[in-house]
C-alpha cells in the first residue's frame, strides 16, 4: 500500500503475484474460518530469546505474557507493585492513547539523561489528596499513596522503561482515541478521573477525542525517539488493540465511537509504517476481529479469550522469529508414526492413545514439565504445543498437547486426519535423549 499513485502495471502485478493474499479469503481458500490467517511479508526477523519491550493498551499486557512463556526477554514482566495498587502489576502502566504512551517514553528518556532532575520530574506527576497522600496521574486506578511510595514506584518504573532504549524490538499497541487531559499541565492522564479526590477538582480535567493528525503526530514522535535513542538496529512493531471501548464519554453510540477509534489508530499505524523503514505492522486487530472461531471473545464480548491471544502470538512467532530448529537441518528425528485411527472431539480436536514407550515424555498431571515431543503433519510442524483441551477443540489450527497417555491435536486446516492422507509423526529434537526418566 502507498500514499501515492501506483502505476497500472505495478497495480495489476500486485494483484496477480499472490492471489492468496490479494483476493478476499473466502470460498475454497478460506482463511477466516476458524481463524483468520494473515499472509505477511515481514520487514525483519527476530532471534529466539530476543529482548522485546511492550508499551500500549491492556492488549500489550496480554501479548507480553505469552511472549514471556515463549522464551523472549520481556522486561515489562519484571514490573512489580503491591496487589492493592494494581493487579496484575504491569497493567498499572497501561497506556491507552498515543499521547499517554509517548509521554512515558519522553519522561523515561529525560530521567535517564538528567538524573539530577528525577525528583522534580516525579513530583510534577503527583496530585495531592486532602489526607496528605498523592495520586500519580499517569498510572492506573489513581490509588493514593505516600509521596515516598510514589517516588519509589516511579524509580522502579524507570528501571523497566529504560529497556525500551536497549530492546531488539519495541511492540507498540495503540488502544483508544478518547484521551483525558490535565488542563493545568496540558498532559494526558491515564484514564477517566474517577477517584474522589480528582472529582473534587473536576474543572481541572477534560476529555479530548483525538483527531487523526494528533494520533499520527504522537505515534511518529514515539517512533522517532525510539529510533534516535534506542539500539542502532532496533525494530518497531505497531499493532492496534482489538479490545473495544468499555464505555464512551463522547456522546456517540459506543460501537460507532469504537469504530472511529480503531479506524483512526489503524490509519495512523499504516502511515507510520510507510514512513519508517524500521517499522512494521502486525495485524492483531484484524486477526481477532475477522476470525470466525466460536470463542474469540470472553463472555463480555470485549476482552479477547486468553487462548486466542496465544494464537495471535503464535502467528507473530511464525512470521517474525528466526527458526531455531528447522526441519531442513535435521534437528528433529521421527520416533513414532501415528496410525489413522483418531477419535473425534468436535469441533476441531482429535485424540489418540500413545504407546507406553512415549509416555515418559508427555506432560503429567501435577507437573509443570512440558513435553519435548513435537507433532508433524507431513513436513509441517503443527502448533502451538502445550495447549489445553478446550483450546484445541474450539480453536483448532494445529494446536495440540501430549498429556499422560494421550495426544490431543487438531489438523492445520480442520480436515479429518483419518482421511486427509497426511502422515502424522511424533518427533523429538535431535540430541535430546528419549530414555525414560
Amino acid at each position: 500500500m502507498s500514499q501515492g499513485q501506483i502505476p497500472v502495471g505495478v497495480a495489476f502485478a500486485n494483484a496477480m503475484q499472490d492471489r492468496g493474499s490479494s483476493h478476499w479469503p473466502g470460498g475454497p481458500q478460506n482463511r477466516l474460518e476458524p481463524i483468520y490467517d494473515p499472509i505477511l511479508r515481514p520487514r525483519f526477523k527476530l532471534k529466539p530469546a530476543a529482548k522485546i519491550f511492550t508499551i500500549g493498551s491492556c492488549f500489550a499486557r496480554n501479548i507480553e505474557e505469552h511472549l514471556g512463556r515463549m522464551g523472549f526477554d520481556v522486561p515489562a514482566l519484571s514490573l512489580s507493585v503491591p496487589p492493592e495498587e494494581w493487579r496484575p502489576a504491569p497493567s498499572i502502566v497501561d497506556k491507552f492513547t498515543p499521547p499517554s504512551a509517548v509521554q512515558e517514553i519522553e519522561r523515561s528518556l529525560e530521567m535517564l539523561r538528567h538524573p539530577e532532575r528525577i525528583e522534580q520530574i516525579i513530583d510534577d506527576l503527583l496530585f495531592p489528596t486532602p489526607d496528605g497522600r498523592v495520586i500519580d496521574l499517569e498510572l492506573r486506578q489513581f490509588m493514593p499513596v505516600s509521596r515516598q511510595r510514589a517516588h519509589e514506584r516511579r524509580r522502579h518504573i524507570l528501571e523497566v522503561f529504560a529497556n525500551a532504549f536497549d530492546a531488539d524490538c519495541v511492540v507498540i499497541t495503540l488502544g483508544l482515541v478518547e484521551c483525558w487531559m490535565d488542563r493545568v499541565t496540558g498532559r494526558a492522564i491515564q484514564e477517566a478521573p474517577h477517584a474522589l479526590a480528582l472529582r473534587r477538582a473536576r474543572d481541572r480535567f477534560a476529555l479530548k477525542v483525538l483527531s487523526y493528525p494528533e494520533v499520527l503526530a504522537a505515534t511518529e514522535r514515539m517512533v522517532q525517539l525510539l529510533i534516535e535513542h534506542g539500539r542502532a538496529d532496533v525494530k518497531i512493531l505497531l499493532t492496534v488493540s482489538p479490545v473495544p471501548f468499555r464505555s464512551t464519554f463522547s456522546g456517540t453510540d459506543v460501537v460507532m465511537a469504537n469504530c472511529y477509534s480503531k479506524s483512526t489508530l489503524r490509519t495512523a499505524a499504516q502511515v507510520v509504517y510507510e514512513n519508517f523503514d524500521q517499522v512494521d505492522y502486525f495485524p492483531s486487530y484484524e486477526i481477532v476481529t475477522m476470525s470466525r472461531a466460536p470463542n474469540v471473545w470472553m463472555p463480555d464480548l470485549m476482552h479477547v479469550h486468553p487462548d486466542f491471544i496465544a494464537k495471535v502470538v503464535d502467528f507473530f512467532a511464525r512470521d517474525y522469529v528466526q527458526a531455531s530448529n528447522p526441519l531442513a537441518d535435521r534437528e528433529y528425528r521421527t520416533i513414532h508414526t501415528l496410525e489413522a485411527s483418531f477419535e473425534p472431539h468436535p469441533p476441531f480436536a482429535w485424540g489418540v492413545t500413545l504407546p507406553p514407550a512415549l509416555r515418559h515424555l508427555t506432560a503429567q498431571s501435577g507437573s509443570l514439565r512440558r513435553s519435548p515431543l513435537r507433532l508433524f503433519e507431513d513436513e509441517l510442524q503443527l502448533g502451538p504445543a502445550h495447549q489445553d483441551f478446550q483450546s484445541i477443540a474450539q480453536l483448532g489450527g494445529g494446536a495440540y498437547t501430549f498429556f499422560g497417555a494421550k495426544l490431543y491435536f487438531s489438523t492445520s486446516d480442520g480436515s479429518d486426519p483419518n482421511t486427509n492422507g497426511r502422515a502424522l509423526t511424533v518427533r523429538l529434537i535431535d540430541g535430546l535423549g528419549d530414555e525414560p526418566g
